[in-house]
């Protein structure tokens, strides 16, 4: 099974985006699409989380100035977990592939 923050950067990948060039409304967009894809709420919510996980360790990293997910609406879905996903690892592969 793929792990969120692989969707996410999947994701952006096929819309021609750079990890860390997205801005706030390229996340809003990927919410939109897993909506459009008939995913639950809570799931949306989930990913949402981990994608602003993700830019917020990138921020403490010094990779980026600010996270683009700041500001991101996320539904309040009390039963959402978060999933410890590897951020080295995903900022790993995106500086080997040219993608921040």
């Amino acid at each position: 099974m793929e792990t969120p923050d692989r969707r996410y950067a999947g994701w952006c990948q096929q819309h021609h985006l750079q990890l860390f060039g997205a801005r706030r409304a390229d996340i809003e967009c990927f919410a939109r699409d897993l909506e459009a894809r008939g995913r639950a709420r809570a799931t949306i919510t989930r990913r949402l989380c981990t994608v602003a996980g993700f830019y917020r360790y990138a921020v403490e990293e010094e990779l980026l100035d600010h996270s683009p997910a700041r500001f991101c609406r996320m539904a309040d879905v009390r039963a959402a977990t978060h999933l410890a996903p590897d951020f080295r690892s995903l900022v790993r592969g995106s500086r080997s592939s040219g993608a921040g």
